[in-house]
C-alpha cells in the first residue's frame, strides 16, 4: 500500500514541478516578463518589433510546452510503476494500454497547435486528430450491433475535441492556479466513479493523472511568473474522457450512465463563471462560484455512483445468503 501510494501518487505529485523548474531554469523563461508591444520601442524601428515578438512567441511556446511535457512525465512516472516495468506493456494488447500513448500524442500536437504561426483551424485539425486517434483505438469491439459501437466511438473523439477546448478556453482567460486545482479534483472524482465500478487498473490511470495535474498545480503556486495550462488540456481530456469510456462501455457494474457523463463535462460548467456579469466578482468569490458550478455535477454524478454500488452489494449479499441456505439446510431467509 505505501509503495503505492508513493509511486503512484507521490511521484507524480513531484515530477511536474521538478520538470517545470528545469525547463524553465534551462530555457531562461523563469520571472520572464515581457512588456506589450506598443510600448517595446519608443522609436517605432520595424526590427525591433520584430525581435521582441519573436522572443515573447518563444517564451510562449516554451512555457506551454513545458506544462504539456511536466504532465506526461508525471503521469509516465507513475505509469512505469504501474506496468511493474514489464516493457511488453508499452506495446498494448488491451485498450486501456493504448491510453499511454493517446496521451504521448497529446502532449506532442499539444504545444505544436499553440506555437508561433500555427492558425486556430490548423490548431484544431491537430486536436482532431488526436481526437479520431482515440475513437479508432478505443474499440469497444465486444459491443454490438456494429451501429452501436460506432455512436460510442464518435462520443468519444467528439467529447475528447469538445472537453479539450472548452477546457483551453477556459485557460486562456487566465486565473490558471484555480483552475488547475479544480481539474485536479474532477479527476479524483473519475477515479471513484471507475473504482467503484470495480475497474481498479483504470482507477490507477485516472489516479496517476490526478497527481500528475495536482503535481502541475502546486509547481504553479511559487511560479513568479504565470505558468498556462493551455498546452495540456489535450492530455488532461484525452485521459478523462477514455477511462471513464472504456469502464462505461466494459463495465458489468450497475453505475447510470449520467454517472460517467456528469463527471466528463464538468470542466465544461467552469464556462458559466466566464459570463460578463460574473467576470467582475472579486478573485475569492469567483474561486467559491467555480468550486460550486463544478462540484455540482461532480456531487450528483458521485452520489449516484454511490447508490448503485450501495445496492448492489446489498442484492449480492442477499443472493450470497439465499445460496448459503440452500447449501446447509440452515433456515430460509427471512
Amino acid at each position: 500500500m505505501g509503495k503505492t501510494l508513493v509511486f503512484n501518487v507521490l511521484i507524480p505529485l513531484l515530477v511536474p514541478g521538478l520538470v517545470l523548474f528545469v525547463w524553465r531554469l534551462v530555457l531562461g523563461t523563469a520571472g520572464t516578463e515581457f512588456p506589450d508591444e506598443a510600448s517595446s520601442d519608443e522609436d517605432g524601428q520595424a526590427d525591433g518589433r520584430h525581435q521582441h515578438c519573436f522572443a515573447r512567441g518563444q517564451y510562449i511556446f516554451a512555457d506551454r510546452a513545458g506544462t504539456s511535457f511536466a504532465l506526461l512525465l508525471g503521469f509516465l512516472a507513475a505509469y512505469i510503476y504501474f506496468v511493474t516495468l514489464q516493457w511488453a506493456a508499452f506495446f498494448p494488447t488491451q485498450l486501456w494500454q493504448w491510453i499511454l500513448w493517446l496521451v504521448v500524442l497529446a502532449a506532442v500536437l499539444g504545444p505544436i497547435g499553440l506555437a508561433r504561426g500555427v492558425t486556430f483551424i490548423e490548431s484544431g485539425f491537430l486536436r482532431l486528430l488526436v481526437a479520431f486517434a482515440a475513437a479508432y483505438l478505443l474499440d469497444p469491439r465486444w459491443i454490438e450491433p456494429d451501429s452501436l459501437r460506432l455512436q460510442y466511438r464518435c462520443a468519444v473523439g467528439i467529447g475528447i475535441f469538445v472537453i479539450s477546448h472548452g477546457i483551453e478556453f477556459l485557460a486562456d482567460r487566465g486565473e490558471n492556479r484555480s483552475l488547475v486545482f479544480l481539474l485536479t479534483v474532477n479527476l479524483i472524482a473519475a477515479a471513484v466513479v471507475v473504482m467503484l465500478s470495480g475497474n481498479g487498473k483504470l482507477a490507477q490511470v485516472t489516479t496517476a493523472m490526478a497527481a500528475a495535474t495536482g503535481g502541475t498545480f502546486f509547481a504553479m503556486l511559487p511560479a513568479r511568473s504565470p505558468i498556462s495550462f493551455r498546452g495540456a488540456v489535450t492530455c488532461y481530456s484525452v485521459c478523462l474522457v477514455s477511462t471513464l469510456f472504456l469502464e462505461f462501455a466494459g463495465s458489468y457494474a450497475d453505475i447510470p450512465t449520467a454517472s460517467y457523463a456528469l463527471i466528463a463535462v464538468a470542466p465544461l460548467a467552469l464556462c458559466l463563471c466566464e459570463l460578463p456579469k460574473l467576470r467582475t466578482i472579486g478573485p475569492k468569490r469567483r474561486f467559491l462560484l467555480k468550486s460550486v458550478v463544478i462540484g455540482t455535477p461532480l456531487a450528483i454524478g458521485l452520489a449516484l455512483a454511490v447508490i448503485a454500488d450501495i445496492r448492489a452489494n446489498q442484492e449480492e449479499s442477499s443472493v450470497n445468503r439465499v445460496n448459503y441456505s440452500a447449501r446447509t439446510g440452515c433456515a430460509r431467509l427471512t
